[in-house]
């Protein structure tokens, strides 16, 4: 009688877990790419707040000049 190989809650042997997993590491991310994508997402947020800046001076701005033109200027 042959002995049948361990195997987890959905009946794969163990060299098929592995094999699962090997296939997975590829995709997975190093410290390196973590490490990149965190510069990247420091790096937007600076633009985010320049850009949110120049836009509240253009309202600033554009409000003002409203004004000034509804007071009979130039």
């Amino acid at each position: 009688m042959e002995a049948n190989p361990p195997q987890d809650a959905v009946g794969r042997s163990n060299s098929e877990r592995i094999t699962a997993i090997e296939a997975t590491l590829p995709h997975l991310a190093t410290r390196a790419d973590i490490a990149n994508i965190r510069t990247d997402i420091e790096s937007l947020r600076s633009e985010i707040t320049t850009m949110r800046w120049l836009i509240v001076v253009a309202i600033a701005v554009t409000g003002i000049l409203v004004q000034y033109l509804n007071q009979g200027g130039a």
